[in-house]
């Protein structure tokens, strides 16, 4: 059995000690990368999670699941990423998003990217944001979305971003993005869904 099938029958059965164990011994052992973890692994375990078949209980335990394999992954992040540090870059999800584990990942796949990153987690005030990109002084700002519900606070958040800072590069990800492109306003924004994709938007952003 494939270890992505595994990953999800441990997630599915509850069971976090055999999840975690499964990726850090392949990790160990180098029988995955960590990119293929996280894209081959970790983003259908998201899907899975946000399955609406689901108990409100049973979704809570896979999310801490996740979360705790997705934790573990940072040391191997350190492992791989640049020492020095080029730009500066915050990730942040709108105010009322409460899923705030695809910008996790994105934290990572920037810190591999040599990236100093700032992860603020879920449902960020749109008060606050003026004053992180100001007193940061960020490079870029990389705002994570899955609740289409949300799309009213990130173009709010988009338009006090440009009014603040015009050249700032702004970059958005996540399943409301990706079901919703035409529903964002603003300038200066990049796209990304993959790490493939993250890896372009950091070389404009490093010009």
């Amino acid at each position: 059995m494939e270890l992505k099938q595994q990953y999800l029958n441990a997630l599915n059965a509850l069971d976090k000690d055999t999840a975690l164990s499964l990726i850090t011994n392949a990790l160990d052992k180098k029988q995955i990368d960590l990119i293929s973890v996280y894209q081959g692994i970790l983003s259908h375990a998201l899907e899975d999670v946000d399955n609406k078949d689901h108990n409100v209980w049973e979704e809570h335990i896979k999310t801490q699941i996740v979360r705790t394999t997705i934790e573990a992954m940072y040391p191997y992040v350190l492992k791989l990423a640049p020492t020095q540090k080029t730009r500066k870059i915050a990730v942040v999800t709108p105010e009322g998003e409460l899923h705030e584990l695809g910008g996790r990942i994105a934290a990572d796949y920037l810190r591999l990217l040599g990236f100093e990153v700032y992860y603020l987690g879920n449902s960020l005030p749109k008060h606050e944001l003026v004053d992180l990109v100001r007193e940061c002084h960020l490079d870029a700002l990389a705002i994570s979305i899955s609740n289409f519900y949300t799309m009213s606070s990130l173009n709010t958040m988009i338009g006090l971003v440009n009014e603040a800072n015009p050249e700032l590069k702004i970059i958005l990800g996540g399943r409301a993005i990706m079901n919703n492109p035409n529903g964002v306003k603003g300038q200066n924004l990049l796209v990304c869904q993959t790490y493939e994709d993250l890896l372009k938007a950091s070389e404009v952003i490093k010009k």
